[in-house]
């Protein structure tokens, strides 16, 4: 399977550990080279090196530059979004969709990656073995970006606010409904082709200021588009009304700099939920009509 891993990268030279962290991701893609034909596009304001050897992946780098020292920040939200796009280093998460879309036949599948999540072989196989079935029922198999409390041994969930409250059968197989955000993307050739053809594809004239950046990262699956019934993670029962995620479905953001927040990592992974028997039989009896 020929995949293509595009990741944006925006270099800052009081900022190395981002390198770090994007070393790693490059590791982890060097793991799946070794079963895949794998190329890895970085997306990058300038040149730069990385230090590390990865023998089973290509690597190349797009070098995207952005006029910003011209342009003061106070001013850039009045400029038309064509203009905005050479100026901001915001879009530099939006400079893939060029590149993908002439070569979208060239791979099976494409993924868009922050440059500090680490999706690994076990994230691949994962999605391998369940896609089809979500895309059959027209739903989108969906991750858990997970953070490490190093102090505590813990791993914890770093956007889930409250557990998913809704269970979905699909033939022999249950999923928890679930609208959290993950931080990439990945699609087969198909699904691809149907996003870049969407409205979705490119930034909107009034999607402007700090969530630019997040934008690029929800693909085509974000709770507030229809593309899509819903999102779904795998789940199985522990016992009684108890049921927990599957495992593989968590997706490490480095930094863990959610651990902590007032808001964020709240929960704990592989993240348990509560669902009465009489609530199942709802949703499914819902699904069924």
């Amino acid at each position: 399977m020929q995949i293509a891993a595009h990741v944006s990268f925006y270099y800052n030279e009081t900022r190395r550990d981002r390198l770090r962290y994007l070393t790693q991701v490059l590791k982890h893609l060097d793991a799946i080279g070794t079963t895949h034909d794998l190329t890895v596009i970085i997306y990058c304001n300038q040149e730069f090196s990385v230090d590390s050897n990865f023998p089973h992946i290509r690597i190349q780098t797009i070098v995207v530059k952005f006029f910003d020292r011209f342009f003061p920040r106070r001013l850039r939200r009045y400029l038309p979004q064509s203009v905005r796009r050479l100026v901001d280093p915001k879009y530099l998460t939006w400079a893939h969709r060029e590149y993908v879309l002439n070569t979208i036949d060239k791979y099976d599948v494409h993924i868009y990656l922050d440059d500090d999540t680490a999706f690994t072989d076990k994230s691949l196989e994962y999605w391998l073995n369940y896609k089809g079935l979500c895309i059959e029922n027209n739903y989108n198999l969906g991750f858990l970006r997970i953070e490490r409390d190093e102090q505590a041994n813990k791993w914890y969930c770093t956007d889930v606010l409250e557990p998913p409250s809704r269970l979905v059968r699909l033939g022999d197989r249950l999923f928890a409904h679930t609208l959290h955000f993950y931080g990439f993307w990945i699609y087969d050739k198909t699904e691809l082709k149907r996003f870049a053809q969407s409205e979705r594809w490119h930034p909107r004239q009034s999607e402007y200021g700090e969530n630019i950046i997040e934008r690029a990262e929800l693909g085509w699956h974000a709770d507030y588009l229809p593309m899509y019934r819903g999102t779904l993670i795998p789940v199985k029962n522990i016992e009684n009304s108890l049921y927990v995620v599957d495992e593989e479905c968590g997706v490490h953001h480095m930094p863990n700099n959610y651990i902590g927040h007032w808001m964020f990592c709240k929960f704990e992974f592989p993240l348990q939920m509560v669902l009465e028997e009489k609530e199942l039989q709802a949703t499914h009896q819902g699904l069924a009509t």
